[in-house]
């Protein structure tokens, strides 16, 4: 995995949790409406933000498995769970990457509730 993958990875889950917390931000602020542009428009951003749940969650994988190649000093590292699962366990950074997952799949369950009001 090159540098650029590690970069491209953390853009991405960066980018992607950024607008996911504000089309989050925007369907809390806007509220119901019974109006049929209103629930079109909110439609289109529950549907927006279920793809960038998954967009932040892979590219999350990705940039762990970057760094923990990173951190163990060979490639092969990347593909093995013991690898990761110690990286994940053992690190500061790792306990980061876990609460940023928790905290997405916490508001991905936030905005399935709100689907099915």
């Amino acid at each position: 995995m090159g540098e650029v993958t590690g970069l491209l990875a953390r853009w991405l889950h960066l980018t992607s949790s950024i607008f996911l917390v504000g089309g989050a931000a925007a369907l809390l602020l806007a509220g119901p409406s019974d109006r049929p542009t209103a629930r079109r428009w909110e439609s289109w951003v529950l549907t927006t933000c279920r793809a960038l749940i998954l967009v932040a969650l892979a590219s999350a994988l990705v940039a762990v498995a970057y760094h923990t190649a990173v951190l163990e000093g060979r490639a092969e590292a990347a593909l093995e769970p013991a690898a990761i699962t110690r990286v994940l366990l053992q690190t500061q950074g790792g306990t980061v990457w876990l609460i940023r997952a928790a905290l997405l799949f916490l508001l991905g369950a936030f905005l399935a509730i709100r689907a099915e009001l």
